[in-house]
């Protein structure tokens, strides 16, 4: 969160924040957000050493392996490339993205796909600052949609219809995604379609097709 405030931020920053105290404590003088500065200046500046090595670790071994994939080092850490979601909403442009397992791998996969993703759902919601009769439609398709949703992600279809996005998500069985994200989902959708299916969906699907 201390990152979405500074300009030109990228996921190197996420390690110098963590490992630097100085570049750490010139990113919390410029934070606006209250708490999140008082934890870097107060709590975090005063917890210690071993805590903060503990605590650190994992998020420093999985960006670190991120950062150490060729492709998704020039994809995260170059600011000066934007991708402005809102512009391509608000102008009906087409953006196409290809996160093909085989070629990017699973993790990286992952890692983007749920970027974009809330990316998309952000672009979305700061739609607010428009008049309803202005917001033009925009849909989202998503394959594969078990790699890349969480169940802050399904909470927010219903959301996003106030907003003209809609979603288009496909996979195929219920079962690859978490009990509570297969709730959010299908409670959220306004249309299902199922083709055919494994033994343990029809349960699920005749329930909803009531």
């Amino acid at each position: 969160m201390a990152l979405l405030e500074q300009p030109h931020a990228t996921m190197h920053d996420v390690l110098r924040t963590l490992s630097d105290r100085q570049f750490r404590a010139d990113v919390a003088r410029h934070l606006k957000n209250e708490t999140v500065r008082t934890f870097f200046i107060e709590e975090f500046a005063r917890s210690s050493f071993g805590y903060r090595a503990d605590s650190t670790a994992p998020i420093q071994n999985k960006v670190g392996a991120f950062l150490s994939d060729p492709i998704l080092n020039r994809l995260l850490t170059v600011p000066q490339h934007d991708l402005h979601v809102r512009q391509i909403m608000d102008e009906r442009k087409v953006l196409l993205v290809n996160l093909a397992k085989a070629q990017i791998g699973e993790d990286s996969t992952s890692l983007l796909g749920g970027l974009l993703v809330t990316t998309l759902g952000l672009a979305a919601f700061s739609r607010a600052d428009l008049p309803e009769y202005e917001r033009r439609s925009f849909f989202v398709y998503v394959d594969e949609f078990q790699n890349f949703t969480t169940l802050a992600m399904a909470n927010m279809l219903s959301e996003l219809r106030k907003y003209r996005v809609g979603f288009t998500v496909a996979h195929q069985y219920l079962y690859q995604l978490e009990p509570d994200v297969r709730h959010a989902v299908l409670g959220n959708a306004g249309t299902i379609i199922s083709f055919r299916v494994g033994s343990e969906d029809p349960p699920y699907l005749a329930r909803e097709f009531q």
